[in-house]
């Protein structure tokens, strides 16, 4: 934002250079430094840009913030969401491996599980550590999400004051 309004500075304030107008050979060129001792230096003539110019481009600039925060408002909502999605998309996909899983088991008569194949419950430690991971690295980035929301509000209620 700061580069924009730099920008539009920099095209209203032009910056006061030298120029100078050579002839040599019959041809002229014009130059910042002088090209002979003849070069002569030409006065150009600029005007400030008027005060309701300057405060067009000031509204123009501010607009272009309140926009590009509420684009990312809805942007970081969105991806919010999406996330959610991916965290339920995930959790039922473990549910659905466990269940698997499950299924090669039997309970004893103490209600201890059981199963023929040892590598069953290292298989389901892992789907419940991998699905951790994933749930948590989600949860992670919509909280991060989260404090650029709340930064991005705690703006818009400082410009809304007078």
């Amino acid at each position: 934002m700061r580069y924009l309004f730099s920008l539009m500075l920099l095209i209203i304030f032009p910056l006061q250079a030298e120029v100078y107008k050579c002839t040599a050979n019959g041809s002229t060129t014009f130059s910042d430094q002088p090209c002979s001792d003849n070069a002569e230096r030409i006065e150009i003539k600029t005007t400030p840009p008027a005060t309701v110019d300057i405060e067009t481009q000031q509204k123009i600039t501010q607009e272009f913030e309140e926009e590009s925060r509420i684009n990312e408002i809805k942007a970081l909502n969105q991806e919010n969401d999406e996330l959610v999605l991916e965290i339920n998309r995930i959790q039922k996909q473990s549910e659905t491996d466990l269940e698997a899983l499950r299924e090669k088991t039997y309970e004893l008569d103490d209600g201890r599980m059981a199963t023929s194949d040892p590598t069953v419950f290292g298989d389901m430690n892992q789907v419940i550590a991998d699905t951790k991971q994933k749930t948590e690295a989600l949860k992670e980035r919509i909280r991060v999400n989260e404090e650029r929301l709340e930064t991005l509000h705690q703006q818009v209620l400082a410009e809304e004051k007078p």
